[in-house]
Protein backbone atom coordinates (compact mmCIF):
# COMPACT_ATOMS: atom_id res chain seq x y z
CA UNK A 1 0.00 0.00 0.00
CA UNK A 2 1.06 3.32 -0.75
CA UNK A 3 0.62 5.99 1.73
CA UNK A 4 0.21 9.91 1.39
CA UNK A 5 0.13 13.13 3.33
CA UNK A 6 -3.15 14.67 4.81
CA UNK A 7 -1.96 17.54 7.29
CA UNK A 8 0.80 15.84 8.39
CA UNK A 9 -0.53 12.72 9.25
CA UNK A 10 0.37 9.59 6.98
CA UNK A 11 -2.42 8.08 5.98
CA UNK A 12 -3.11 4.39 3.85
CA UNK A 13 -4.16 5.57 0.33
CA UNK A 14 -5.97 2.79 -1.83
CA UNK A 15 -5.73 4.13 -5.21
CA UNK A 16 -2.00 6.54 -5.53
CA UNK A 17 -1.19 7.47 -8.75
CA UNK A 18 2.36 9.75 -9.60
CA UNK A 19 2.37 13.33 -9.07
CA UNK A 20 3.18 13.77 -12.74
CA UNK A 21 0.13 11.47 -13.91
CA UNK A 22 -2.51 12.96 -11.78
CA UNK A 23 -1.22 16.19 -13.30
CA UNK A 24 -1.55 15.23 -16.92
CA UNK A 25 -4.63 14.01 -16.14
CA UNK A 26 -6.17 17.13 -14.52
CA UNK A 27 -4.93 19.31 -17.04
CA UNK A 28 -6.00 17.14 -20.02
CA UNK A 29 -9.59 17.11 -18.06
CA UNK A 30 -9.51 20.84 -17.66
CA UNK A 31 -8.86 20.62 -21.58
CA UNK A 32 -11.96 18.52 -22.34
CA UNK A 33 -14.00 20.13 -20.04
CA UNK A 34 -13.50 23.67 -21.94
CA UNK A 35 -13.48 22.43 -25.53
CA UNK A 36 -17.28 20.83 -24.59
CA UNK A 37 -18.33 24.12 -22.86
CA UNK A 38 -16.80 25.68 -26.45
CA UNK A 39 -18.64 23.31 -28.66
CA UNK A 40 -21.95 23.37 -26.61
CA UNK A 41 -21.79 27.24 -26.70
CA UNK A 42 -21.96 27.34 -30.68
CA UNK A 43 -25.40 26.32 -30.41
CA UNK A 44 -26.35 29.63 -28.88
CA UNK A 45 -26.54 32.69 -30.83
CA UNK A 46 -23.09 34.79 -29.41
CA UNK A 47 -24.23 38.58 -29.36
CA UNK A 48 -21.36 41.93 -29.70
CA UNK A 49 -19.31 42.48 -27.36
CA UNK A 50 -21.79 45.88 -26.43
CA UNK A 51 -24.58 43.27 -26.05
CA UNK A 52 -23.09 39.90 -24.66
CA UNK A 53 -25.34 36.89 -26.07
CA UNK A 54 -26.01 33.48 -23.88
CA UNK A 55 -22.87 31.93 -26.32
CA UNK A 56 -20.39 34.75 -25.22
CA UNK A 57 -19.51 33.26 -21.21
CA UNK A 58 -19.46 29.62 -22.08
CA UNK A 59 -17.15 30.40 -24.99
CA UNK A 60 -14.63 32.59 -23.20
CA UNK A 61 -14.89 30.11 -20.08
CA UNK A 62 -14.30 27.22 -22.74
CA UNK A 63 -11.42 28.74 -24.71
CA UNK A 64 -9.67 29.84 -21.04
CA UNK A 65 -9.97 26.48 -19.69
CA UNK A 66 -8.21 24.99 -22.86
CA UNK A 67 -5.58 27.55 -22.42
CA UNK A 68 -4.70 26.95 -19.07
CA UNK A 69 -5.35 22.98 -19.48
CA UNK A 70 -2.66 23.19 -22.22
CA UNK A 71 -0.27 24.97 -20.48
CA UNK A 72 -0.55 22.98 -17.73
CA UNK A 73 -0.25 19.81 -19.14
CA UNK A 74 3.47 21.54 -20.92
CA UNK A 75 4.69 22.56 -17.39
CA UNK A 76 4.02 19.02 -16.91
CA UNK A 77 5.89 17.67 -19.51
CA UNK A 78 8.94 19.88 -19.08
CA UNK A 79 9.00 19.03 -15.26
CA UNK A 80 8.44 15.26 -15.20
CA UNK A 81 12.07 14.40 -13.80
CA UNK A 82 12.94 14.14 -10.31
CA UNK A 83 11.72 13.37 -7.06
CA UNK A 84 8.29 15.55 -7.34
CA UNK A 85 7.21 14.42 -9.84
CA UNK A 86 7.64 10.19 -8.71
CA UNK A 87 5.28 11.29 -5.62
CA UNK A 88 2.34 9.45 -5.43
CA UNK A 89 -0.83 10.62 -4.35
CA UNK A 90 -4.10 9.51 -3.36
CA UNK A 91 -6.89 9.35 -5.49
CA UNK A 92 -10.54 9.48 -3.48
CA UNK A 93 -9.24 11.56 -0.92
CA UNK A 94 -12.35 12.92 1.08
CA UNK A 95 -12.20 16.28 0.36
CA UNK A 96 -12.10 15.72 -2.68
CA UNK A 97 -15.16 13.17 -2.39
CA UNK A 98 -16.94 15.90 -0.42
CA UNK A 99 -16.09 18.76 -2.44
CA UNK A 100 -17.51 16.38 -5.87
CA UNK A 101 -20.77 15.20 -3.66
CA UNK A 102 -21.48 18.99 -3.05
CA UNK A 103 -20.80 20.06 -6.21
CA UNK A 104 -23.42 17.50 -7.68
CA UNK A 105 -25.90 18.08 -5.04
CA UNK A 106 -25.85 22.03 -6.23
CA UNK A 107 -26.05 20.73 -9.95
CA UNK A 108 -28.95 18.34 -9.07
CA UNK A 109 -30.97 19.74 -6.65
CA UNK A 110 -30.78 23.54 -7.24
CA UNK A 111 -34.10 23.70 -9.05
CA UNK A 112 -36.09 21.13 -6.94
CA UNK A 113 -35.30 22.79 -3.84
CA UNK A 114 -34.48 26.22 -4.76
CA UNK A 115 -31.41 28.42 -4.43
CA UNK A 116 -31.82 29.37 -0.91
CA UNK A 117 -31.77 25.59 0.48
CA UNK A 118 -29.31 24.31 -2.23
CA UNK A 119 -26.38 27.44 -1.74
CA UNK A 120 -27.28 27.02 2.27
CA UNK A 121 -26.53 23.08 2.31
CA UNK A 122 -23.60 23.81 -0.46
CA UNK A 123 -21.62 26.14 1.77
CA UNK A 124 -22.54 24.61 4.96
CA UNK A 125 -20.72 21.74 3.82
CA UNK A 126 -17.95 23.91 2.41
CA UNK A 127 -17.31 25.43 5.59
CA UNK A 128 -17.76 22.90 7.99
CA UNK A 129 -16.53 19.60 6.51
CA UNK A 130 -13.85 21.25 3.85
CA UNK A 131 -13.14 24.71 6.09
CA UNK A 132 -13.52 22.86 9.15
CA UNK A 133 -14.80 25.85 10.77
CA UNK A 134 -17.54 25.20 13.82
CA UNK A 135 -21.41 24.43 13.33
CA UNK A 136 -22.09 28.07 14.51
CA UNK A 137 -19.72 29.72 12.19
CA UNK A 138 -20.87 27.51 9.27
CA UNK A 139 -24.24 28.12 9.64
CA UNK A 140 -24.34 32.12 9.74
CA UNK A 141 -21.79 31.96 6.79
CA UNK A 142 -23.88 29.93 4.85
CA UNK A 143 -27.31 31.47 5.50
CA UNK A 144 -25.22 34.71 4.69
CA UNK A 145 -23.96 33.18 0.89
CA UNK A 146 -27.49 31.80 0.09
CA UNK A 147 -29.40 35.06 1.28
CA UNK A 148 -26.78 37.32 -0.78
CA UNK A 149 -26.15 35.36 -3.44
CA UNK A 150 -30.39 35.16 -4.41
CA UNK A 151 -30.35 38.66 -3.67
CA UNK A 152 -27.40 40.08 -6.00
CA UNK A 153 -28.57 37.93 -8.24
CA UNK A 154 -32.24 39.36 -8.37
CA UNK A 155 -31.34 43.18 -7.30
CA UNK A 156 -28.02 43.77 -9.19
CA UNK A 157 -28.42 41.20 -12.18
CA UNK A 158 -32.09 40.83 -12.63
CA UNK A 159 -32.05 37.45 -12.60
CA UNK A 160 -34.61 35.22 -10.75
CA UNK A 161 -33.41 32.16 -8.67
CA UNK A 162 -35.79 29.58 -8.38
CA UNK A 163 -36.87 30.48 -4.99
CA UNK A 164 -36.88 27.77 -1.96
CA UNK A 165 -39.83 29.44 -0.09
CA UNK A 166 -43.37 28.98 -1.70
CA UNK A 167 -44.61 32.70 -1.08
CA UNK A 168 -41.44 33.81 -3.20
CA UNK A 169 -42.73 31.37 -5.87
CA UNK A 170 -44.50 32.74 -9.02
Amino acid sequence: MNTAQDGGTARTARVAVTRHCGELAIAALTSAIGLAMAIGATALPYGTLDQPGPAFLPSALGVLLIVLGLTRALSCVRSRTGPAAAERIALLHPRAVITLASIVWLGLAFERFGAEITLFVFALISMRWLAGRTWFASVVVAAAVALTTVFLFANLLGVTLPSSWPLLRS
